[in-house]
C-alpha cells in the first residue's frame, strides 16, 4: 500500500508590476500597475522535492479539488495558481492569464527553488497549459483577437520542463460551439427552431442513436450559428 503523507497547505501571493495601456476594472489587478495573484502550495510534510506541478485554470481555483490534494498526500509537491480573474470569468483576457502563469513559473523556480516545473493541464487548464508552453518557447502574440495590446513577446515567459494533461478539453471556442443548440434559427427569438435539429422536439424524425449523416449536419449547424453570432457582434 502506497504511503500517505500529511499535507501542508501554504498560502502563496505573487506580485509583479505590469504596464498596460488600458485599465482592468475587474479582477485582482491591484492599483498603480501592480498585479497580485493568490494561490496555494500543497506539499507533503517532511518530504522535500526538486519538482513541482503547477495547476492553473483561467478563471477558477483548484486547491480544494481532489486531484491536487491527492497528489500532495501521495508525495508530490503541488502549486495551485489563481489568475487575476479567479472566480470571475466575465472580464477574462486569456493572453493576460499567460502572463500570470509565467509569474508563477518564475516564482516556483527562482523563489521556491524548484529545479523542475511541470504544468498540470486539468480540464480548462489543459488548453491553457499548451497555450502557455507554445508562447514560452516561441512567443508571437502582441495583441488579443479583439486588438487590445498584450505583448507576450516581451513577457519573458519561462518554458516549463514538462506537461501533464488530464481530462483536458481542446479549447473554450470549440467547447462553446459544441454546447450550442443547432436548432435555433433566430437569436432574437430562441423559440424559432428547426424541428429537424431540435433534439427535444418529439416530432423530430431524427432519433438516437443518431446516424453519422445527422451528426455531421448538426455539427455544421452549430458552427454556422457560432459564425452568425460572431458576424453580428462585429457588425457596426
Amino acid at each position: 500500500m502506497a504511503k500517505e503523507y500529511e499535507m501542508e497547505r501554504l498560502a502563496v501571493v505573487v506580485g509583479f508590476d505590469e504596464y498596460s495601456l488600458y485599465t482592468e476594472t475587474y479582477g485582482f489587478a491591484g492599483t498603480g500597475g501592480t498585479i497580485f495573484l493568490e494561490g496555494q502550495r500543497l506539499i507533503p510534510k517532511d518530504h522535500p522535492s526538486d519538482t513541482v506541478i503547477l495547476f492553473m485554470h483561467p478563471s477558477s481555483v483548484l486547491q480544494l479539488m481532489p486531484l491536487p490534494t491527492g497528489l500532495a498526500k501521495a508525495g508530490v509537491h503541488v502549486l495551485c495558481c489563481g489568475s487575476r480573474y479567479a472566480k470571475n470569468d466575465t472580464p477574462l483576457i486569456m493572453e493576460k492569464v499567460l502572463i500570470d502563469y509565467g509569474a508563477y513559473v518564475r516564482y516556483a523556480k527562482e523563489e521556491l527553488g524548484y529545479k523542475h516545473v511541470m504544468l498540470g493541464g486539468w480540464s480548462g487548464g489543459g488548453s491553457l497549459a499548451l497555450f502557455y508552453q507554445s508562447q514560452a518557447e516561441n512567443p508571437s502574440i502582441t495583441a488579443t483577437p479583439a486588438g487590445d495590446p498584450v505583448d507576450i513577446t516581451k513577457a519573458n515567459l519561462i518554458p516549463a520542463d514538462a506537461l501533464l494533461l488530464l481530462a483536458a478539453h481542446v479549447s473554450r471556442a470549440i467547447t462553446l460551439t459544441e454546447w450550442m443548440d443547432a436548432s435555433v434559427r433566430d437569436e432574437m427569438n430562441p423559440d424559432d427552431r428547426d424541428p429537424e435539429l431540435d433534439l427535444y422536439n418529439p416530432d423530430n424524425p431524427n432519433k438516437p442513436p443518431y446516424k453519422p449523416e445527422f451528426l455531421q449536419r448538426y455539427g455544421a449547424a452549430q458552427v454556422a450559428r457560432n459564425r452568425k453570432i460572431t458576424a453580428r457582434c462585429w457588425r457596426p
